[in-house]
């Protein structure tokens, strides 16, 4: 089972998911989503209109458009706990079956991400 790495796509190393999780996840989140979304929308990158003619302006739209919408979908899931958990579990288990983390990384992952939930009800 392949699962997109949403931590990938905000710049974030998967390998330290359990120490970020524990730190000021939101703010660090948001931080980073609004820093890559104006990145890569072309009414806020200095200098897009003045681009050379041969570059197909069309093409590189579509291509921030896409980037935008991966940063989208990335941000709604990590931000809303509910998607956030459940998308670490699909991750979690999908990296077990590849051998990607230690078992003691993956058990400090599901422990932040259910304690949030627990506590919340």
């Amino acid at each position: 089972m392949m699962v997109k790495n949403y931590f990938a796509v905000l710049g974030f190393d998967i390998q330290k998911a359990d120490e970020l999780l524990r730190g000021n996840w939101e703010d660090t989140l948001k931080g980073r989503y609004r820093l890559l979304t104006r990145a890569v929308h072309p009414d806020k990158v200095a200098g897009w209109e003045d681009l050379p003619e041969h570059i197909d302006r069309k093409k590189l739209s579509d291509y921030a458009n896409g980037l935008q919408a991966e940063l989208n979908e990335a941000y709604e899931t990590l931000s809303d706990q509910v998607k956030r958990n459940q998308y670490l579990v699909q991750m979690v288990r999908a990296a077990e079956s590849r051998g990607v983390f230690e078992r003691s990384k993956m058990r400090a992952i599901m422990k932040y991400a259910f304690q949030g939930q627990n506590n919340s009800h």
